[in-house]
């Protein structure tokens, strides 16, 4: 459901630099009944679009096109508009993992990752949205 009307599906941003994991993506996506919102391969781009297209969710890789990186732009997203982010990522060192699992509104599915990762935890960050609580154990990481 998206936020602008309670009945349409989710809405979710995919923030990729692959152009075909994008695509796969929304491909998945789709099959699982979601609304793409936009797709973007930067920080600044996802963070206008999630500005803009106010989606649910928003599916995030760490490193994207220019130099600002997904969890900078997880931040501002999360600040700006309170939208919860779902790290996809194949790249995670130390720092960034402890980063993304102090944050309760950052989750994180790694690459390669099956449709019922991603659904799983578009799941639980629409019922962190809703309100549902943020005591569910970790996004597949654990919290």
């Amino acid at each position: 459901m998206s936020a602008s009307n309670p009945k349409s599906p989710p809405a979710v941003l995919i923030v990729e630099d692959e152009s075909i994991v994008a695509m796969d993506l929304t491909y998945r996506l789709e099959e699982m009944g979601y609304t793409v919102a936009g797709v973007a391969d930067t920080g600044e781009d996802a963070i206008a679009l999630a500005l803009a297209e106010k989606p649910d969710v928003v599916l995030m890789d760490l490193r994207l096109k220019t130099e600002m990186t997904g969890l900078e732009a997880a931040r501002v997203i999360e600040t700006e508009a309170g939208i919860p982010v779902v790290f996809v990522t194949a790249f995670t060192d130390t720092q960034t993992m402890e980063e993304i699992q102090r944050k309760p509104d950052f989750l994180l599915v790694m690459k390669p990752f099956v449709s019922s990762e991603i659904q799983s935890a578009i799941g639980k960050a629409l019922m962190w949205r809703t309100g549902g609580g943020r005591t569910i154990e970790n996004n597949g990481t654990g919290r």
